[in-house]
């Protein structure tokens, strides 16, 4: 609640912690929530369940309405009934973490497809990112940390909304920008090599850069530069 504005309406949020975080949750000591406290073996032992957003910052909350919070409210009283008993059914209880999950992911795919313009602009800001940072040599192939460390975002959050506007992941993304790069500087650039690219585009090794290319054109670069030359003819 905001204190500054007593008529604002309050905000139901699910929030994320794990022991690698540090720091705790910046919200007023009046309020109120459920929690559900996992362990490291239940988590290790049913990955499945688990979804990328365990790993989203405490700035990348998902903001329920209000009857997604109702949903959340009972499934918790069944979890919480469940514990309560005296013949606790782990079973049950693992089958309502499930539930929980599920509904978690599905409720951050109606935020993601609420707003857009909010997230296109993500979207845009990591694409001119990626083109900045290929417009000039580089020492190291680009990643998605790289570029979620720049934007304020975790990795998983941004590989998140990216796959979400585009059906491809955010490392797909970076792939099929290197590719269209490379193709660039073998059509337009003939006095580069291809171990001269390799090493313009980031790959510590030349065969690294050659097999990467081969995958995902079908061809190596020097075929790749001979067909194209033999086109322009």
């Amino acid at each position: 609640m905001d204190k500054s504005n007593p008529d604002a309406v309050p905000i139901n949020a699910v929030f994320f912690n794990s022991p690698e975080l540090a720091t705790g949750w910046d919200v007023d000591p009046s309020y109120t929530g459920m929690y559900v406290q996992l362990s490291k073996k239940i988590i290790n032992e049913n990955r499945f369940l688990f979804k990328n957003y365990l790993d989203y910052g405490q700035h990348e909350a998902l903001y329920l309405t209000q009857s997604e919070v109702e949903e959340i409210s009972t499934v918790f009283a069944l979890m919480i009934k469940y514990y309560d008993s005296e013949q606790r059914n782990f079973n049950v209880l693992l089958s309502y973490v499930n539930v929980l999950t599920s509904l978690v992911e599905a409720f951050y795919n109606r935020q993601f497809s609420t707003n857009p313009k909010q997230y296109n602009r993500i979207i845009s800001d990591f694409q001119q990112r990626l083109k900045e940072y290929y417009d000039q040599p580089v020492n190291q192939g680009a990643n998605v940390q790289y570029f979620a460390e720049k934007l304020g975002l975790t990795s998983n959050y941004l590989g998140d909304i990216i796959k979400h506007y585009t059906q491809r992941s955010a490392m797909e993304t970076i792939h099929d920008f290197v590719i269209k790069k490379a193709k660039e500087l073998l059509e337009k650039q003939a006095g580069m090599n291809s171990t001269e690219i390799a090493y313009e585009l980031g790959f510590e090794y030349p065969n690294n850069f050659t097999q990467f290319f081969k995958k995902n054109v079908g061809l190596t670069p020097k075929e790749y530069r001979k067909s194209s030359t033999a086109s322009a003819q």
